[in-house]
């Protein structure tokens, strides 16, 4: 089977849709008259995020149901960061990232050593554990209210879309 050679123009072309998409992707968030639909555009992407994350754990074989419990872990990081000690949004978007990323380091040393429904099991019972910690410990996550106060973000140069 031989692959038909691709022109320089279809070449070209193929290279400007990503950045056409981005381009469009920029502007989305002003075509939106409330915040309703702005949250739940937040919400899609969000979910996307974490959808991507587990398509690449699934393709290693094994199957986890501890991604919520990540994605928690960073958005208190973000949360207490943003709060307490009033950080600005990027940095503490950055920085829930890395911390959920240490924290997955330091657990995946123990986790990456089971192997199919025992790290299946494993990572359940740390998504359990992490939801139940977040509920019952109002004095540390703020329980089923969350965290109080958290300020919209703001991204330097960039508009507020709704304003």
């Amino acid at each position: 089977m031989t692959e038909r050679p691709v022109s320089g123009r279809a070449r070209a072309l193929r290279g400007l849709v990503p950045g056409a998409l981005l381009i469009l992707a920029l502007f989305v968030p002003w075509m939106f008259e409330n915040q309703f639909g702005l949250y739940l555009l937040d919400m899609a992407l969000i979910n996307a995020v974490i959808a991507l994350g587990l398509n690449v754990v699934l393709k290693t074989g094994q199957v986890s149901m501890a991604q919520a419990g990540f994605m928690a872990i960073g958005a208190y990081i973000s949360a207490q960061l943003t709060v307490k000690l009033d950080v600005p949004f990027l940095v503490g978007f950055v920085a829930a990232g890395l911390g959920a990323a240490l924290v997955a380091l330091g657990l995946g040393r123990i986790i990456l050593r089971l192997k199919g429904v025992y790290f299946l099991l494993f990572t359940f019972a740390l998504n359990e554990f992490l939801y139940l910690l977040n509920k019952n410990v109002p004095a540390l996550t703020g329980g089923n209210d969350g965290v109080v106060g958290i300020k919209p973000p703001t991204i330097p140069l960039v508009a507020d879309p709704l304003r």
